[in-house]
């Protein structure tokens, strides 16, 4: 190997056009335009500049660009990750990753030396899979082989010294670059979608990498705020369980997601079964052009009924599905705000679904007026479907102050603990904790307390 400087991209890049044009150019001309590959690219770059890497390169490193080798590279640690895109993950799609990946690897060789300030590996991403995915199966195409035969045992000898990760499938990056961002910039919309036009506005005939990556992150820092995000977007990884929950049960704690992932609430399959059937329902009458206005979806009951749980029980099943959920969490004032954000960058996969507990509780009324007017003028808008909880006064206060403008309130009466699910609570206190309740005559006799009773009877 060469002794040559890793950290050169102009001129790492301006050898491989001149060694490989059809390869270094080929993919962007197919691919511009193809916003799956760059919206894979952007939520990984995304990852990178929130945590300060890509910024502390100065533009130099040859992580973090687009269409450099590869499809694009990007950071993982000390990794340096060359990124093959393919809408389907396939046996042949793989194979021609591999050839890839081999090509690129044979190119490095001769031109830097991978040490411990830049190790490379290469990863297969893809938007859906259609069978299992093992690289140990994986043979080179024909055609690459016939000229180049050397390229399978690179291939192997990469696979084997474990520079191949494994296959990733990523069903949704440009969420996934907004749960990214959001909690970092003023208007994470706003970021992402100067962030691809960017990526769009790429000269097609000339190395154009670092500039791309360079004004990205001039608009990264451009839109950076210090600010406490007031919401959360979602991913599949913030609703993973606790690896090790609490040892015990705490009553009568604020239901939080925390909570929900530290295993302190009994699941109720048949109820969540029931509240997100009556979702489903309202969603598909939403594909009616009339139906362009804010839904909203109410959790209702008594006092410890269990409405605030269930409403984050519903969220995470949602989640698990793969829908676009923000949390607001307790802060329904901040819904306007969203819901401006949506409105001026709409259409751009914004979210599906708002979830805030209590969200007109008599603190959380003042915005009334301006999210009727902002949601009556946009009906062109594909507005989330709200998703809320509270006593039953609280929805009809915000009935009667909206006037039915603009809102449709959709009530569901969440019901009360019935004797199967008092057994069913036990149980559940006794796997969770290892310690046998000695309950209340309330759970044997009383058909139809609250959640919250129950539960500080079998504690008490």
């Amino acid at each position: 190997m060469s002794e040559t400087t890793a950290c050169d991209l102009t001129r790492l890049l301006e050898a491989y056009l001149s060694e490989q044009p059809h390869r270094a150019l080929g993919g962007v001309r197919a691919l511009s335009g193809f916003e799956y590959q760059l919206r894979s690219y952007l939520a990984d770059f995304g990852q990178a500049l929130v945590e300060d890497g890509a910024l502390d390169e100065g533009g130099e490193r040859f992580a973090n660009a687009l269409e450099a080798l590869s499809d694009y590279t990007r950071t993982d640690g000390d990794l340096t990750v060359c990124v093959q895109v393919k809408r389907t993950l396939r046996a042949d799609s793989l194979a021609d990753a591999a050839a890839e990946f081999a090509i690129v690897d044979a190119f490095l060789e001769g031109q830097i030396a991978v040490d411990r300030y830049v190790r490379i590996c290469y990863e297969c991403v893809g938007r859906s899979t259609e069978a299992a995915l093992d690289w140990a199966q994986v043979k080179l195409p024909a055609k690459v082989l016939s000229s180049r035969p050397d390229l399978q045992r690179c291939f192997e000898a990469l696979r084997d010294a474990d520079r191949i990760l494994l296959p990733r499938v990523e069903p949704d990056p440009w969420w996934r670059l907004l749960a990214t961002v959001h909690a970092h910039v003023d208007d994470p919309f706003a970021f992402a979608r100067e962030a691809l036009d960017l990526c769009l506005s790429r000269d097609l005939n000339t190395h154009d990498a670092g500039r791309v990556r360079n004004e990205i992150t001039e608009r990264f820092v451009a839109h950076r705020t210090k600010a406490a995000a007031p919401c959360d977007y979602l991913t599949a990884g913030d609703i993973t369980p606790a690896l090790q929950a609490s040892p015990d049960v705490e009553v009568a704690i604020q239901p939080t997601l925390p909570a929900l992932r530290d295993a302190q609430f009994m699941d109720r399959p048949n109820i969540l079964g029931q509240v997100r059937t009556r979702l489903d329902m309202l969603v598909g009458e939403r594909e009616r052009p009339a139906y362009r206005l804010l839904d909203v979806l109410w959790i209702d009951g008594r006092s410890g009924s269990g409405k605030s749980v269930l409403l984050l029980q519903l969220m995470v099943s949602l989640v698990h599905d793969g829908a676009r959920v923000v949390w607001l969490r307790d802060r329904g004032g901040e819904l306007l705000e969203l819901l401006k954000q949506i409105e001026a960058h709409a259409p751009t996969g914004g979210p599906e679904f708002v979830f805030v507990d209590d969200l007109y509780d008599p603190q959380g009324r003042s915005d009334l007026d301006e999210i009727v007017s902002l949601v009556t003028h946009r009906p062109d808008v594909n507005w989330p479907v709200v998703v809320t909880c509270g006593p039953p006064e609280f929805h009809q206060a915000l009935a009667d102050d909206s006037g039915k403008r603009g809102i449709r309130l959709h009530p569901w009466r969440i019901p009360a603990v019935e004797a199967q699910e008092s057994a069913d609570l036990q149980h559940w206190f006794i796997e969770r904790t290892g310690r046998h309740p000695v309950p209340g005559p309330a759970v044997f006799s009383n058909s139809k307390m609250s959640l919250k009773e129950g539960s500080k009877a079998l504690a008490s």
